[in-house]
Order: C-alpha cells, then structure tokens, then sequence
C-alpha cells in the first residue's frame, strides 16, 4: 500500500507543477520576449517507481532569436534613415522654402530691370527678392544646421538609454550565471536578458557571442569593441567630432581607455543616425553652402562691370564669401598651426565637397576629396612658385612641409597653411571650402539705385562710316582695368580702319592729339580683322560684325548718362542659363544654378524613396522573423487550454489513486481486526 500512495503523491505533485506552468504561460502570453515553458517528466526506476519532474524548460530557438535580433537593427536603422530623408526632401522640394522657387522670382524681377532700367519701383522690386533669396539660403542653412543638431541630440539620449540597458544585461549575466551554478532555473532571467538585448539592437545594433559554461551573453560593437563581457558592461559615449565639432564622435569606454567606433555602426537606430548624416544630411548642406558660393561669386563679378543710377561702376551686389570656408586641425596633431588661409579662387570649380589632408613620413601628404573619395597625393601637384601677387595657379602647390609650409590650389581654392615647425606623419587637417556658404551670403547693397543694371562703356560708329560695320557686341572683362577712380574708361579708345583692311587703335584722352592704345606695352597698330572676332583692349573687348571700309570709326568713353541702357541688366538675367557651377579645369561641363538644385533635389528625393522600399522590406523581413520565433517560443493559449485539461486530468486521476490507496488500507485493517 505504501508504493501506491507514494506513486500516487509523486503523480499529484508533478501534475500539480505541469498545472502551475501552464499558469504561468497564460499569464504571461503578453509578455514582450516571455518564452513558454513546459515541464519535462522522467519515470523513476525501480524500486521507487513514480514519476518525477527533471526541469521545467525553456522553449526557445536560439537561432530564430538571433535573427530576430539582427533584423530588429536593420528595421530601426532603416526607419531612423527614411524619417530624416523625408525631413530633407520636404525642407528642398516645398515651395515655402525651396531656393529653386526664390531663383525664379530673383530673375523674374532681374528681368523687370531689362525692361525697364529707369524705373525705381523696377529697382526695389529687385532689391526685395535679391533679400528674399538671401534669406531664403540662411533660412534652408539654418534648418540644415538644426537637424543637424537634433541628430546629435537624438545620439546622446540612444547613448544614455543604452548604457542603462547594458548595464541591466551585465546584471542579469551575473545573475543567470548565479542561478546556473545553484543548478536552479532561470527562465524568466534569460527571457528579460534576451528582450533586453532587442531592445539594445534596436537602438544600437549589436554582435551577440553566447558563453556555453555560465550560460552568459557577451556583446560587441563596432568592429569588435567589448560592450558586455560577463558581468562587467562598457560605456557608450557620444562626443564633440573631431576636428569638426558640427560632427559627433561615438566613442566606448572600455576601462580607462576611450575607443571610436562611429564609422563602424551599420545598424540600429544610432546607425540610422549616422548613415544618413554621411549620405544625406552633408552632401545637401555641402551643395546649398556651393550654390550660394557661385552665385554670390559670378554675380558680383557681372554687376562690378555695371555702372548704377548714379553713374556709378557696381559695387558687389552680394556679400564677397571668397573666406568663407575654414580649415580645422584634428585635436591629436603634433604640429599646431600658426595661421590658415583658406580663399575661393574660382567658384565656378568648386566641388560640394570637403577635404581631409593627412601628413605621411615621406614628407608628402594626401588630400582626400571626401564626396567622391577621391585620393590626391602631393606628388599629383606640380611644384611652383605663387605668382607676384601671392596667388597659387591650379594644380600646383609651393612651401617647404620640412618648415611647415604648405600653399596648394585645387577645385577652385586655395589653402595656406604655416605650422610651428615640419609636419609630423599622421597630423590631420579638415578642410570645408563650402560648408559655410548659404549661412553667410548676404546682400550687400541698400538701394535699388546702386542695382548696375547700364553698362559702363558707350560703343559709338562715326556717322561718316561708309561701310556695313556695326558694333555686335560690347563686354567689360575687368573693370579694375577699364576704369580709373573718376569713372572714366582709362583710356577712351578709338578703333580707326585702314586702306589694306587692318585697323588701329588710338587713345583719345586728348581727342585733338590721338596717341596709339597701348595694351600690354605693344601699341595696336595695323591690326588684322576678321568679322566678328573679338577685339581685345584694356578691360573691354568689343567685337564688330560685318565689314567697314578705310576711314571708318568707332569710339568707346565712359557711358555717362546712360542710365536707360539695359546691356548689364540683360547680362545679369541670362546668368540663370549659365554652366557656371561645377566646371571642370577647362572652364566646362559646369551647370546651371537651378538645374545644380534640382538635381539636389531629385537626388535626395531618389535616397528618400530608396528608404521607403527598403524600410518596407526591412520591416516585412522583422515581421517573418518574429513570426518565425514566436511559433516556437510563443504562448499558444489553445495548446495551453488542452494541457490544462490533460494536467487536470491527471491530477484528479493521482487523487483516486491515493483515495484508492486509502481504501484498501482501510480494508485491510479491517480485515485484521476481524
């Protein structure tokens, strides 16, 4: 009777935890990360008998897990992507604060200038939305600049919300590893571990390595640094960028030592971050500070070979940005710089793009285009000496890097540098021509009578002239050279044809004692001429169509008056068709302001829609992979309910053995005392 009340007991008792468990997965079905569990039964041998409870497992699929991870990261950091690319897309497409719209505006009321040149309202109506796409440029710059921030921002709380949770994880190694030792369960540990490590993932994307002898996990980031080894977590920190503060470092801090690992995240939100800020967020603010740069640049140049309402040469219409870029030295340098110069050469070649240069051992260094990746090393320069005024011709360089110094010209820029002494291998420096372009254009004229809509050069032909020649065009090339500080063409020239169909020029400053034009210490006497070929003089060329005969004339003086004149005006409004901006070392293949910004716009419009297919595939490939652990390691409330009846079963069936059990002992002590 004994062994059937024990059998009995053994049956009540495991039943009674096979019921317990299947509680616990009811109540924990909507638990985030919970894995069901199921009781695992083993008969006991003879003499004993019985059954006996071996463990209550865990149900998991750790390879589903895993890959539940790894998805995780890649939904979040395509989702963080295609938020901020759609932030951009919107802030470049709308009408509200495109550049394209207040390009069309700017020149539609350049164009009211052409009409009519005289009219003051005319005047102010150019003034208003010259302002207008000015602010338009810092207003863009300042919205950039602001997500910018937010990034960082958004950086710095991923950072902090992730030193919590590996520091839980680290906790709960301890604890599991704790629980392995006593040789007690620790399901629900391992499932808040687990949950925790999703959620790390999600943030951050992480390497998982799983330690078999006290069943720890320990996590990676980056390109193997240590985050969680055992029960000792590192720390996440995000720090000022280097050498450029507008960037972000993510560092981690294993022990005492600080380790950068920001170019190597992928994943997660954080990777999100840092992936758009690369592709999208920089490019964009590159192109904008570019845009701003060219225009600023070759307006100026075509309004300064105009004279205003007053008579007037022009003046800058825009702020000169030719100093807006900067150079920034890398923190870890051993050679300091004394002075940097950075200077705008020729807008028209720039590129949207910054540069790093890096000092080798070889006395050399490499500059490195970033937008392309282009690599340029020091012996592609050729080595010469800076002109008389100090400028360095393209594609060469002059210094002595042995003394620390260094003058290059490249893509439209020159850079001048002087460092205490010799340049040490592995010194750093960024350079960004553009960054600060559309942040610091400004109009740098106050009224609409300073606007240089006339030209300054008045082109006239004899009326004595017998032949068909007629001046075709008129162009001022340098004003510096054209005029002198009264405002009067220096000197007023005079083209004269002779009898064998050559022509020569005079100097007229003294009409009654013509003296021959001097250009270049050669006088321009007995010249060839060819129909509608440019004639180059001091400042100006001018270029005569058909054909004269001997003894005609054509002079050239300073257009006073000539405030109904329309030609600088004209020349303004055709700039919007102009290739001015990218062109290459030959002064070709550039384009035009409005066709560089839409194709900004289309640009990142492509990276935008790019992002929502694969944030869409990303998220469907998260959900399959959920499905796909959640089939294994999910509470199946159906398949708990027929459990529950079967356990209840058993359980009242362990009841009758033992009342069965009771019964017969009963009777048999009956049957004794009888």
């Amino acid at each position: 009777m004994a062994g059937l009340l024990s059998i009995g007991l053994q049956a009540l008792n495991v039943n009674q935890q096979a019921l317990n468990t299947a509680g616990q997965n009811i109540a924990n079905v909507n638990v985030e990360g919970y894995s069901r569990q199921r009781v695992e039964f083993s008969t006991r041998q003879a003499p004993e008998q019985g059954v006996q409870v071996v463990t209550v497992q865990r149900v998991a699929d750790l390879f589903a897990t895993r890959q539940l991870w790894i998805d995780t990261s890649a939904a979040a950091s395509s989702q963080v992507f295609l938020g901020k690319a759609s932030q951009m897309d919107n802030l470049l497409a709308n009408s509200n604060t495109s550049i394209s719209a207040a390009l069309d505006e700017f020149f539609g009321a350049l164009q009211t200038g052409v009409d009519d040149p005289t009219s003051i309202p005319n005047r102010e109506v150019i003034l208003a939305q010259s302002e207008a796409l000015v602010r338009r440029f810092r207003d863009l710059d300042q919205l950039i600049t602001q997500q910018n921030t937010d990034i960082t921002n958004q950086a710095g709380t991923l950072a902090q919300q992730s030193n919590i949770l590996v520091k839980e994880i680290a906790q709960l190694n301890e604890k599991i590893s704790l629980a392995v030792a006593r040789q007690e369960p620790a399901n629900e540990l391992k499932d808040q571990r687990e949950e925790l490590v999703r959620e790390l993932s999600e943030m951050i994307g992480v390497t998982v390595q799983s330690s078999g002898e006290n069943d720890d996990i320990n996590l990676f980031i980056g390109n193997g640094q240590p985050l969680v080894v055992g029960n000792q977590p590192s720390e996440i920190k995000i720090l000022p960028g280097d050498p450029d503060p507008d960037d972000l470092q993510v560092v981690v801090k294993v022990a005492s030592r600080e380790i950068e690992v920001g170019d190597d995240i992928r994943s997660g939100e954080l990777g999100g971050l840092l992936q758009y800020r690369e592709e999208v967020l920089k490019p964009a603010w590159n192109e904008l500070g570019r845009l701003a740069m060219v225009l600023s640049d070759t307006m100026n140049s075509q309004h300064k070979k105009g004279m205003d309402l007053d008579g007037n040469l022009g003046i800058d219409m825009f702020k000169d940005l030719s100093l807006s870029g900067q150079v920034r030295a890398a923190k870890g340098n051993e050679t300091d710089l004394v002075s940097q110069h950075l200077k705008i050469t020729d807008a028209s070649k720039l590129k949207a793009s910054d540069y790093t240069l890096t000092f080798n051992g070889s006395g050399g260094f490499t500059l490195i285009r970033e937008s392309d990746g282009t690599r340029i090393p020091s012996s592609s320069f050729k080595v010469q000496a800076p002109a008389a005024d100090g400028s360095q011709a393209p594609g060469t360089l002059s210094g002595d890097l042995a003394n620390g110094e260094l003058q290059l010209n490249i893509d439209g820029f020159t850079l001048s540098i002087k460092g205490e002494a010799g340049f040490t291998q592995g010194d750093e420096l960024l350079i960004q021509p553009v960054r600060n372009g559309a942040e610091d254009i400004e109009l740098n004229i106050a009224s609409g009578r300073q606007l240089a809509l006339a030209s300054p050069i008045r082109g006239e032909a004899s009326i004595d002239n017998s032949g068909t020649g007629e001046i075709e065009f008129l162009e001022v090339t340098d004003p510096k050279a054209a005029f002198d500080s009264t405002g009067q063409l220096s000197p007023p020239a005079e083209i004269v044809f002779n009898s064998d169909g050559t022509y020569s020029v005079f100097d007229i400053s003294n009409p009654a004692d013509p003296q021959p034009y001097i250009l270049d210490g050669v006088a321009l006497t007995a010249q060839p001429f060819t129909s509608g070929e440019p004639i180059q003089l001091d400042g100006f060329a001018v270029t005569l169509a058909n054909q004269p005969e001997p003894g005609d004339r054509f002079s050239f003086t300073y257009n006073t008056d000539g405030v109904s004149d329309n030609r600088n005006a004209l020349a303004l409004s055709n700039l919007q068709q102009a290739a001015l901006v990218g062109q290459d070392a030959n002064g070709e293949g550039g384009t035009s302001y409005q066709d560089v910004y839409g194709q900004l716009v289309e640009r990142v419009g492509t990276e935008t829609r790019v992002a929502q297919i694969n944030a869409a595939a990303n998220e469907s490939v998260l959900k399959s992979t959920q499905s796909i652990r959640d089939s294994v390691a999910g509470v199946n409330l159906d398949e708990e309910a027929a459990n529950i009846v079967k356990y209840q079963q058993a359980y009242q069936a362990a009841t009758q053995l033992i009342s069965t059990s009771r019964d017969l002992f009963n009777t048999l002590l009956g049957a004794t005392g009888g």
